[in-house]
């Protein structure tokens, strides 16, 4: 699910799993569906996209060019 906090306003993409794969299909079909993609995604519970150890965050390197492509900040 994305919520969006200053409308009050979410979308639901339902996927089987919590990989790489499926979170950033998700994102991709959310993003056209609300026609562009936000400069910063606050994720909560993605193991699948990475890992925080201590200050330091690893994501998956599949989510790490998705985020170079399309340019937003994500935090874990």
């Amino acid at each position: 699910m994305v919520s969006f906090p200053f409308s009050n306003a979410a979308l639901l993409q339902y996927f089987p799993g919590k990989t790489a794969e499926c979170v950033t299909h998700g994102l991709q079909a959310i993003w056209q569906r609300i026609g562009g993609v936000p400069s910063r995604v606050v994720f909560d519970n993605a193991t699948g996209i990475g890992r925080r150890l201590g200050d330091v965050i690893r994501y998956a390197e599949l989510f790490e060019r998705f985020k170079a492509h399309y340019g937003f900040d994500a935090i874990l």
